[in-house]
């Protein structure tokens, strides 16, 4: 993992994060230690989290509060005579929550996409077992369908003459993932499958996009309510022959 990827992932940090177990995690905090440049700027980032949460915990509850949610629970009608001064000074407390609610996410919101990207490549080049191992498109497709996998997928006209290898159910932050591999003579095509919705920043696009991450070239796009990743070790023209 080199620097620029190991920041993508560390912008994920939050204090007390059990994720920092993650493998993924544990290799980009590998890169601070090599990296000086990468390991200051961390160390910026977590103190900068630190001090959104300490901020956060100092937010005082007004004493009147909770007499006055009381009131709401028992009459309607109370509720909506509650002063003008409430309504001013619970809209200012939920702007400020939903200021420090953004911050506390981070801003890597719309950086999520190649984060899955990422790990999906990750996946591809390590060891991993297959659910199914067979040359049968629809078989593999039969297969993901009576084991809740993605199977309503699409390929294109040219992956759909390739034989199968085989396909494995995952998951990517509690988010169904289907993989379906490719045999073309001596290279694996890798096909990843997820919810749209799971990726709100994927390629609005059903034109793949490539790039480069790792060792794998990767084609990116949408269609439907479905994202999909292409990959293979391999370069850019010789993954644009499958579409």
């Amino acid at each position: 993992m080199d620097s620029a990827r190991a920041k993508e992932t560390l912008l994920l940090y939050r204090p007390a994060d059990t994720a920092l177990a993650d493998p993924e995690f544990q290799e980009a905090l590998e890169q601070t230690q090599r990296d000086a440049e990468l390991s200051a700027w961390y160390r910026q980032h977590r103190a900068f989290q630190d001090a959104v949460r300490a901020q956060f915990r100092q937010l005082p509850v007004p004493e009147a509060l909770p007499a006055r949610l009381l009131a709401i629970e028992k009459s309607a009608n109370r509720f909506l005579l509650l002063p003008r001064s409430f309504w001013v000074g619970a809209a200012a407390s939920l702007l400020l929550v939903g200021v420090v609610w953004s911050v506390w996410l981070g801003w890597p919101h719309e950086r999520r996409f190649g984060l899955y990207r990422q790990r999906m490549a990750r996946v591809a080049l390590r060891e991993y077992r297959m659910n199914i191992l067979t040359n049968d498109l629809g078989a593999i497709r039969e297969y993901l369908r009576q084991n809740n996998g993605l199977s309503d997928y699409v390929l294109t006209r040219r992956l759909e003459r390739l034989p199968g290898f085989g396909a494995a159910l995952l998951t990517w932050r509690g988010e169904r993932v289907s993989m379906i591999c490719f045999n073309n003579g001596s290279k694996d095509i890798y096909f990843f499958v997820i919810n749209r919705n799971a990726v709100p920043d994927a390629p609005s696009s059903s034109t793949p996009q490539l790039e480069q991450v790792g060792k794998l070239m990767t084609a990116s796009w949408t269609l439907g309510n479905k994202a999909y990743v292409l990959a293979a070790e391999a370069d850019e023209a010789y993954l644009r022959r499958f579409f």
